[in-house]
């Protein structure tokens, strides 16, 4: 179980956002979200 960094409430494991206070959970472990056309330039 995870809590929310805002208010302490104890999270499920599936939870998008607190049920309490509705801030975004930060799920450390998931891969980023790729979207298909990025605005920055993949070349360095």
């Amino acid at each position: 179980m995870s809590y929310c960094v805002k208010c302490g409430v104890e999270l499920d494991d599936s939870a998008v956002k607190c049920p309490l206070c509705d801030t975004a959970v930060y799920l450390p472990d998931a891969a980023p979200a790729q979207s298909a056309d990025s605005p920055f330039s993949q070349k360095r």
